[in-house]
């Protein structure tokens, strides 16, 4: 049976798509990465031991870079056009390293 993905962002301690934050800045939700080496990576930089990453679990962009964070289509013909997405994408390298209301050498430094 198929599942859908979570409303809410995996991240311990992240308030992101519960119910009470209905009137807040919309904030976009990652789907993990379907490449197991890359999940691996994420579920052990996530630093979340009760309940394991899969298939339906999501990461709110609050826990990655902005450069990670696409939220305008580039097109280049012969100049820069940027065009706003309708929905944010996540470049390839993106890995969540800010990990909010968590001790601080918690979150990784960007490369």
């Amino acid at each position: 049976m198929l599942r859908h993905r979570q409303n809410n962002c995996y991240a311990p301690g992240c308030q992101t798509g519960h119910v009470f934050l209905t009137g807040a800045n919309k904030i976009s939700l990652f789907g993990v990465p379907k490449d197991l080496a890359c999940r691996k990576l994420c579920e052990k930089d996530i630093h979340r031991a009760d309940t394991p990453l899969d298939d339906t679990s999501a990461v709110c962009e609050l826990h990655f870079e902005p450069r990670c964070v696409n939220k305008d289509c580039v097109l280049i013909q012969g100049q820069e056009v940027r065009i706003r997405r309708g929905k944010p994408t996540l470049s390839a390298d993106a890995v969540p390293m800010i990990l909010l209301n968590l001790p601080a050498y918690l979150t990784k430094k960007p490369p």
